[in-house]
């Protein structure tokens, strides 16, 4: 500690500090001298509590400007450890950072810990599970790996509180382990891993042993191996709770002595060259994965002349990937660089496994035989797919018939399946039957781990373990009460496990119930959700088999969305649900024991009342892994009724990433499947039909041509004399229209609006801006919005369109406003220099701000339909629910265009057009806000074009506008094959030009200072409509359709006009009647003759005039 001379007087009791150069033994606590620390350059003594170091010692002297040595980052629930280490680096004199004690009420949390990421030197991490499993502490330890570059002094250092294993990030990384050891090792530890590695003071001995062979490593299993009957560390559990056994705790495994001998006789009897698969069988909870893991393979590992073990791996629903995992890893023990992927393929060739043994053992001799461990081989027959199960068995019943051994775990009521399935493809199975411990060997279960670690228990309380257990079945429970006593015991100060301890927790089952119900009470506290919100989170990782029996469904840590995690974070914090790693694999989350499962009675009603449900699911995990293991072939997709249902079944949050996309390609292509059988089907019938009509047809097609010709001359002639004689021109395309084809109408009902159309009626001109108005949108009850430059927004009634009033206004303080949008259910956004403003104006005379925080950086803001608001950022569009405004929920996001978005539009049935500067067009499918995908490729424009604007019509149309004058029609009724229709709407000059289409079909398109309006009702033939709109004096900046046929143009002339084009509605639906009124009937018997003469005359404006002949 470094001290000015004001702050020794003040703080120390020692009088005056020492000279320059001296030392003190006087102690000072770190943190009443915490505030003043920076300050204090000048005196300096430096002491460490319980020893005298000098300056030269000691750690560096604090720099202007704060900053600190140590950042002690960790989970609430490893806080005790985090606090002790933070104490024992603040009295070895560093400067710590440790949010319990330096965070104060009203402080912002994360402005505080984002000021300590920066200011740290290095970062301690107090890692266990739960700290890995968290996503709030990961950008913690992240960052500091990430500066940590190779050669500089690491500034993540990674400190292990708890015995599990490293994964992803930090598989590599060298830890400083602190548990199960005492306080001074441990606070050795601590400090030699803050000053780094260190060249010993004495000559290391020499480590070779002639009875050991060269290069010889001991085998990786779970936990590092504890020698049986060795002495157990101070301050470690030897009660392991609802996990299993595992070799580090070989030590205090009792009960089973008989068992692990006639496990190795089986292994070792010259009979076992022929034993296949040796499956050691028992009831849920009668130890049979701690039998093996704790009692066989330590026992053959301590014979490294006959045993290598290969690390014991569970099967899951890629039982082969993870076979060839575990050997990976015991090859690279053992200076072989295998890759998994590479080996997983090669183990499905014939004979490969015998090679594979061979290339392994000689690696690690002198070991001449291998043994593979398999846990829990019910997910064998529960996750894996029967290709896979074959597969899998094939290739272990080849492995057992040379220099393999094998052992499964598995429970009773599964071994039929297994023998059954095993005897398909020639794997013989033995079994080896674990029964329940008899009350004398669960009071050596009891008792003897205790003795050994060092603990006294009453003799009262074993016999009342013993009793409370029963049958011998409940194990695991035993171990959890077990393990709660010894926790109870530590915090009381004592060693002994006393009856009046066990009162308190409530008996064996009891306690495992209060436990699970403490961990729910949290969850739906921490995530407000219901009980049964969060116990469906945990049936995520709930299993049920064709029988309705559950089991446990392991699951990638990664594979799990934001709301399931949070769920699950305090039962990973309580020990109820454990979290993995193979090493080099991925993380993975699971149920600690299946005791759970039966035991906690509202698990055990969620699982029944879901069994169906579960069942399905599981089928479906299990078919998309394999579907995306093998490169997502389409023979592996389900079939449309099969996924449709798990659709229907179940939330997208429900599934893993790559199921919900399973699932999704299922029905897609199961729709494929079935449009191609009905196209089949259709097309015989067709052909039967053609067949019987041909002769028909020709005929019919011929006239067809002859009718098509005739109407095209009438349509050139009325053409030429539109303007000197309408009236004759108006009947000569009825005559067309009569007299044409069918297929031909939408055509010539385009030319009859382009005679008839008049130029809309402008009903107003809005004149309140006084700056240039950007934006117009339509909203709630027809409230209309209009937008300026300089941040207004006004609110217009426009019921009369004639007289608009003014309901309401705001400004957003921006004067750079560019871009807003209007909801239906009366919110308003808008973007501008100073980023994304939300108002609520469903009150209009009184609007109010509302936080739009959470929406970030926005160049453009649109709503869609059910309060979803898309928001533009460069290349992504990112969608938000804001159903709710005070409580936003974030979406998925649209990523692929090249270049920044200019606009995006909000279509029928989910869909969403974006365009870009890119001079594409891409369409999504958002019916799931939070799962959109893109859908078919881009829509492309010509090169260099970049497109302004995009508009949705109807039947399937989609208008674009490109900075080169044009405008596109696209036909999206098939997303997958989007396409341009007919030829670009040219003409236009503006290069921002803007579209619009109206309720009606109505396409209106903007161009400087006119707006022009097309008929595309034939989107390969679309024709002008009427006159352009004309009356503003600067150029046009957007339109926009609203009811009752109101077109709203706005300008940066400062004016927002209302148009009518109600009248051009109407005659779009009767223009051939009109028509026929303007022209005062159809062509006379005269006029007939001289442009029909072929044709028998007929008067078109009489009651029937549709052409069918």
């Amino acid at each position: 500690m470094y001290l000015k001379q004001a702050a020794w007087e003040r703080f120390s009791d020692a009088g005056p500090p020492p000279a320059p150069g001296r030392f003190s033994v006087t102690r000072c606590s770190e943190r009443r001298l915490r505030p003043l620390r920076a300050a204090f350059f000048d005196w300096r003594v430096v002491w460490d509590p319980g020893r005298v170091v000098t300056k030269a010692d000691a750690p560096a002297a604090p720099q202007p400007g704060g900053g600190v040595d140590f950042l002690v980052s960790y989970i609430e629930t490893d806080e005790e450890w985090a606090a002790w280490i933070a104490w024992q680096l603040e009295e070895a004199g560093f400067r710590v950072r440790f949010e319990a004690w330096d965070l104060s009420v009203g402080m912002h949390r994360t402005g505080e810990q984002h000021r300590a990421l920066v200011e740290a030197k290095r970062i301690v991490a107090v890692v266990s599970a739960s700290y890995l499993a968290s996503k709030r502490k990961a950008p913690e330890w992240q960052a500091a790996l990430a500066e940590s570059l190779p050669g500089d002094r690491p500034k993540l250092l990674p400190i292990r509180v708890e015995d599990f294993s490293l994964q992803g990030l930090l598989l590599d990384r060298v830890s400083a382990d602190l548990f199960g050891i005492d306080e001074t090792t441990a606070r050795e530890r601590l400090l030699a891993a803050v000053h780094g590695a260190k060249k010993p003071e004495y000559v290391p001995a020499f480590p070779g042993k002639p009875d050991i062979g060269v290069g010889r490593k001991a085998p990786y299993f779970p936990g590092q191996y504890q020698e049986r009957g060795s002495a157990w560390p101070p301050g470690r559990s030897p009660f392991p709770g609802l996990a299993a056994f595992d070799a580090s705790l070989a030590a205090v495994f009792r009960g089973r002595d008989a068992d692990i001998r006639r496990l190795v006789d089986t292994l070792t009897s010259p009979a076992g060259d022929s034993t296949g698969l040796v499956a050691v069988v028992g009831q849920s909870g009668c130890g049979k994965s701690s039998l093996v893991a704790a009692g066989l393979v330590p026992t053959v590992t301590e014979d490294p002349y006959h045993w290598l073990v290969v690390p014991s791996l569970a099967p899951g629903n890629r039982p082969l990937v993870a076979l060839a995992d575990a050997l990976a890893e015991v090859a690279r023990d053992h200076g072989l660089n295998w890759d998994r992927k590479q080996l997983t393929s090669q183990l499905t060739e014939p004979g490969a496994i015998a090679e594979v043994t061979r290339e392994l053992l000689a690696a690690a001799r002198p070991a001449p035989r291998l043994l593979i461990v398999i846990d829990q081989a019910e997910e064998l027959l529960v996750r894996a797919s029967p290709n896979s199960r074959k597969e899998f068995l094939a290739v272990l019943a080849a492995a057992s018939a040379g220099l393999v051994r094998v052992v499964a775990t598995v429970r009773s009521e599964y071994l039929g399946r297994l023998v059954e399935e095993a005897a398909q493809v020639g794997l013989p199975v033995r079994t080896e039957a674990i029964l329940p411990l008899t009350q004398e060997m669960l009071r050596l279960v009891v008792s003897e781990p205790a003795r050994l670690a060092g603990l006294t228990i009453d003799d009262q309380l074993v016999a009342r373990l013993v009793t409370d257990t029963g049958d011998g079945q409940a194990l695991p429970l035993l171990a959890f009460i077990l393990q709660r006593l010894y926790v109870q015991a530590c915090r009381a100060g004592t060693t002994t496990l006393s009856d009046v301890l066990y009162e308190t927790t409530g008996g064996v089952r009891s306690a495992l119930i209060e436990h699970a119900n403490v961990a729910l009470d949290k969850a739906a506290t921490a995530t407000g959700r219901s009980r049964d919100e969060v116990l469906d989170g945990l049936l995520q990782l709930v299993s049920v088999d064709t029988d309705g029996r559950p089991t446990r469904h392991r699951l990638p840590l990664d594979g799990l969305n934001d709301r399931i995690h949070s769920t699950l974070a305090p039962f990973i914090a309580h020990r109820l649900l454990t979290v993995d790693a193979a090493p080099g694999g991925p993380a993975t989350i699971d149920i600690a024991h299946e005791r759970l499962l039966a035991d906690w009675s509202s698990l055990a009603t969620a699982i029944d009342q879901r069994s169906d449900q579960l069942r399905l699911r599981s089928q479906a995990d299990t078919a998309a892994a394999d579907w995306d293991y093998y490169g997502r072939p389409l023979k592996r997709l389900w079939s449309l009724p099969l996924a449709g249902e798990a659709l229907a079944t179940f939330n997208s949050d429900d599934l893993t990433p790559i199921t919900h996309a399973f699932l999704i390609d299922s029905c897609r292509q199961g729709r494929r499947v079935r449009t191609r059988n009905w196209t089949v089907v259709v097309g015989l019938l067709v052909v039967l039909i053609v067949l019987a009509v041909y002769g028909l047809q020709m005929r019919d097609t011929a006239e067809e041509r002859d009718r098509a010709r005739i109407a095209d001359q009438l349509l050139v002639r009325a053409d030429s004399i539109r303007v000197k004689d309408p009236a004759l021109a108006l009947r000569l395309v009825v005559a067309a229209y009569d007299v044409g084809p069918r297929s031909h109408r939408d055509r010539i009902r385009g030319n009859l609006l382009g005679i008839l159309a008049d130029t809309p009626t402008l009903r107003t001109t809005i004149t309140g801006h006084s700056s240039q108005v950007w934006v117009t949108a339509f909203g709630l009850d027809g409230i209309l919005a209009s937008a300026a430059n300089d941040g207004t927004v006004l609110l217009w009634d426009v019921a009369d369109g004639v007289n608009p009033r003014q309901v309401g206004s705001f400004s957003t303080g921006d004067a750079g406003l560019t871009a807003m949008t209007f909801s239906l259910n009366g919110l308003i956004a808008t973007v501008g220099e100073n980023g994304a403003q939300l108002w609520d104006v469903t009150d209009p005379d009184n609007p109010q701000q509302l936080d739009a925080s959470f929406i970030g950086s926005a160049d453009d803001l649109v709503f869609g339909p059910g309060g979803v608001l898309a928001a533009v950022n460069g290349k992504t569009v990112q969608l938000w629910d804001v159903t709710d405004p005070a409580s936003p929920q974030r979406g998925g996001s649209l990523t692929g265009h090249t270049d920044d978005v200019s606009t995006l539009v909000f279509g029928p049935n989910g869909i969403i057009a974006t365009a870009s500067w890119d001079t594409t067009v891409r369409l999504w499918d958002a019916t799931d806000p939070n799962h959109p995908y893109q859908r078919g490729e881009p829509l492309t424009t010509t090169y260099g074009s970049s497109v302004t604007s995009v508009t949705f019509g109807p039947n399937g149309i989609l208008a674009s506008a490109s900075d080169d004058g044009t405008v596109r029609l696209w036909d999206v009724s098939d997303l997958d094959s989007s396409h341009q229709v007919g030829g670009s709407l040219t003409g236009h000059t503006n290069a921002d030009a803007k579209v619009a289409f109206g309720s009606d079909g109505l396409l209106a398109t903007a161009d400087e200072r006119t707006v022009q309006l097309w008929d595309v009702s034939d989107p390969i033939n679309p024709h002008q409509v009427g006159k352009p709109l004309a009356g503003h004096t600067d150029s046009i900046s957007w339109l926009t359709f609203g009811p009752d046929g109101l077109l709203a143009t706005a300008s940066w002339d400062t004016t927002v006009r209302l148009w009518d084009v109600s009248s051009l509605r109407q005659l779009r639906a009767d223009v051939v009647e009109t028509a026929c009124q303007r022209a005062g009937g159809g062509l006379n018997e005269k006029e007939w003759d001289r442009y029909l003469s072929n044709v028998p005359y007929r008067n078109t404006c009489g009651p029937v005039h549709d052409g069918s002949k």
